[in-house]
């Protein structure tokens, strides 16, 4: 997909595109100048005129080089629209960020109203984004490679880490830090700086890397207002946040991200904003719920007579039509044969800012937030089918529907958040996949030896483990989900507002067990399920070594404090908590190269409820893959050694050897379904094992010389070295050369 009309055009204009809002006897100005440095941080004016209003309709624009005084080559400049509010709260004259400024700056937002600069270089003729040091953004086009389709893991073995940025420098000791930066996590990811990492602990060393996650969700990286908060409270959707760090940083983290074969997953609010075209064109854009009840507009899509919500902002108007240019297309009522172009504002508004996004910054999956509050399905769907379209276009042409290309499906995803589960966005195609909520509470209950909504403990488990059990009756059908790749499971994410919602830690401690070694106990327990569960399963930052909150008196956490209580990367030093880490990262390197855990096939075979027990065992995987065989034990009975093997136990693939996953043991053939569970223990086993990577070079060096520069040849045993398995890696080429290289791999083999 191409550039969008408004994106593409030429930087040597200052450019507002604002519906039905201004006329030629009144239209908006360009007020702009530069910081005067000294002990008081002061603004020059330099300039204060009136934008023109172009060809197009609703679009007013002056050229950099029309400006007088002129503008001087290679300095940077702040700038603000002015304008006369048009929000129910009447503001009158104001000066108001360029909605599509890509650097805004804070620094004098006490003196300037209520807005912050947009920033921009003027050099060599034109406008350059930049921060306010003048550090230019990398030139579109160049901002980011695509990263090789076949490195990108599959959407069935993410394990999705969700991390507030601000968190990425987390807190220690006795002091309280926060705000972090994009930089931070590059720090969390890798060795930096000769081998020290960008955060001063450490104990933060590369503890994302080491954990061995394959996507990040970072919480919304656009600018918000506050400071030290999570960046729900959107208002400059161009502009990386002004406390986390410019786009220049944010790519850094995203090359980083590619090195590591991380999928970079971005959360976007489209249901509310703090933006400024709450002030430029208020009614176009959008609209107080509670005054516009007969508007189909103002009420919530699946949930019944329920408004929308601001949480103080605005929310966006998405069914209100204008006859306006389209910014994405460019056609203008003005110039168009036709008599009316309608577009609707604010969804043509996200659509630019999801290709600034998608473009700039190599994003690998989206999570739209509160789904539900955003109001309109088909606004959604639009949205998701333009970012599955901008994805597939860095590959090949988008065709109608690139979710589908087999070569495309398993390597993109546009997830919703709604607790409310409203499994028809799935069904609708609105989305790909949903938060579970469901599997959140399923777990907390399994790990205390409860059951949960109804069900007995059985059934409990059968859903939590396999999300396709969950019912979603509405009195005529009982959609489900029908894959893993429809639900993303999680113990725990940012929303830990309320009971049996605070981290892990935290929920333990309120129902009464203190004990850390107990806590580790079902903290291991929880990520067994969460990482053997069919689903894509997330981890909230600092929940893999059992952090805990530290600013709460109370058991109830509450909104917004939960923002400002950073991990401490310190506790992952305690004994107890290292294991529980440990242990996890055990599991995730299993969850993300193991193909039965990438399946949604999945067997209960065997149930113990006698004697005040809670054993459940199942497997996972398909019949053409070794199984992975989890026995939990759900109570606080000590199961002894078993006389008899567990009934039914999974048959295993070419007589191979079972092997308990978390201490890498082997198991004999006669211990097979017999071993012990110590209470509120999961032990998992598996047939499958990881091969050492082989070097491609040294196969080479023994390849017949003729087949060296064959590309079908290098094709394939790339494909062997990387999976480090002959067998498999064989067949890939066996066909081109059948007698010749069976005998090389003969060859290879034994010696």
């Amino acid at each position: 997909m191409g550039e969008s009309f408004i994106l593409k055009h030429p930087r040597d204009e200052f450019l507002l595109w604002a519906p039905g809002r201004f006329s030629d006897i009144d239209p908006p100005l360009l007020v702009l100048g530069r910081l005067s440095p000294g002990d008081e941080l002061s603004f020059d004016q330099i300039f204060r005129g009136e934008l023109e209003k172009a060809e197009e309709k609703d679009i007013w624009k002056l050229g950099c080089n029309d400006l007088h005084p002129p503008l001087e080559d290679d300095r940077v400049y702040h700038y603000w629209f002015e304008i006369v509010d048009t929000s129910p709260d009447e503001h009158g004259t104001m000066l108001v960020t360029d909605p599509l400024a890509y650097n805004v700056d804070y620094t004098l937002n006490g003196n300037m109203r209520n807005q912050p600069a947009a920033v921009i270089k003027f050099r060599e003729g034109h406008l350059h984004p930049c921060d306010a040091h003048g550090v230019e953004d990398p030139i579109r086009g160049n901002r980011i490679e695509a990263p090789d389709l076949k490195e990108l893991p599959n959407n069935n073995q993410l394990v999705i880490y969700e991390l507030p940025a601000s968190w990425a420098r987390g807190s220690g000791g006795d002091v309280k830090r926060d705000v972090g930066k994009f930089g931070d996590i590059v720090g969390l990811l890798k060795e930096v700086d000769g081998g020290s990492t960008d955060n001063p602990q450490e104990s933060e060393k590369t503890i994302i890397a080491d954990l061995g996650i394959n996507a990040i969700e970072l919480l919304p990286a656009a600018d918000a207002k506050p400071t030290g908060e999570w960046g729900y409270a959107t208002a400059h959707y161009f502009a990386t946040d002004n406390d986390l760090g410019t786009p220049t940083d944010l790519i850094s983290l995203a090359r980083c991200c590619q090195e590591k074969k991380i999928r970079l997953f971005m959360d976007m609010v489209m249901a509310f904003g703090h933006d400024p075209y709450i002030h430029i064109a208020y009614s176009q854009f959008h609209l107080r719920p509670q005054r516009e009840q007969d508007n189909a507009d103002a009420w919530q899509s699946s949930r019944d007579k329920e408004l929308r919500a601001g949480f103080g902002g605005e929310s966006w108007r998405y069914i209100r039509a204008t006859d306006t240019t389209d910014p994405v297309t460019g056609i203008s009522p003005a110039a168009n044969e036709r008599r009316f172009q309608y577009i609707c504002p604010a969804s043509a508004f996200h659509l630019l800012h999801l290709e600034r996004w998608m473009s700039d910054f190599g994003i690998g999956g989206l999570r739209l937030d509160s789904a539900n509050n955003i109001g309109n399905w088909d606004f959604i769907r639009r949205y998701k089918d333009d970012a599955w379209k901008r994805f597939a276009s860095r590959y090949k042409t988008p065709q109608s529907q690139p979710e589908e290309d087999p070569d495309l499906r398993h390597k993109f995803l546009v997830i919703a958040e709604e607790l409310a589960v409203p499994i028809d966005m799935i069904r609708s195609r609105c989305v790909n996949a949903l938060w579970n909520e469901h599997f959140q509470r399923l777990v907390r209950a399994t790990i205390v030896g409860e059951s949960s909504g109804g069900d007995n403990f059985e059934w409990t488990v059968r859903k939590m483990i396999d999300c396709r059990q969950i019912s979603f009756w509405n009195g005529k059908e009982d959609p489900r989900f029908a894959s893993g790749t429809e639900a993303v499971n999680y113990i725990t994410s940012h929303d830990v507002e309320g009971m049996r919602k605070e981290r892990l830690y935290n929920y333990l401690h309120n129902i009464g067990i203190h004990d850390n070694v107990e806590k580790a106990r079902r903290a291991k327990l929880a990520f067994v399920c969460l990482l053997t569960a069919v689903g894509i399963p997330m981890i909230f930052a600092d929940e893999e070594f059992c952090d805990q909150h530290d600013n709460f008196t109370d058991e109830i956490v509450k909104h917004p404090s939960k923002q400002t209580d950073p991990v401490n990367y310190d506790r992952k030093t305690d004994e107890w908590r290292s294991e529980v880490f440990d242990y996890v990262k055990e599991l995730v390197g299993l969850r993300t190269k193991c193909p039965a855990l990438g399946d949604d096939d999945t067997d209960f075979f065997y149930w113990d409820f006698s004697n005040d027990r809670r054993i459940a065992a199942w497997k996972r995987g398909r019949a053409d893959h070794d199984p992975v065989v989890v026995v939990a034990n759900f109570s606080d009975q000590h199961v002894p050694t078993r006389a008899e093997a567990i009934p039914n136990w999974p048959s295993r693939l070419d007589n191979k050897q079972w092997r308990e996953v978390i201490q890498g043991r082997e198991i004999p053939q006669e211990w097979v379904g017999r071993e012990d569970l110590y209470r509120w223990e999961a032990k998992v086993y598996t047939c499958w094992k990881k091969r050492s990577p082989i070097q491609l070079d040294a196969l080479e060096e023994i390849a017949l010389p003729e087949w060296r520069n064959c590309a079908h040849f290098r094709k394939g045993w790339r494909k062997i070295a990387a999976e480090g398995d002959f067998n498999n890696g064989l067949c890939v080429v066996d066909h081109l050369f059948t007698s010749g290289l069976s005998l090389l791999f003969r060859q290879t083999k034994s010696g």
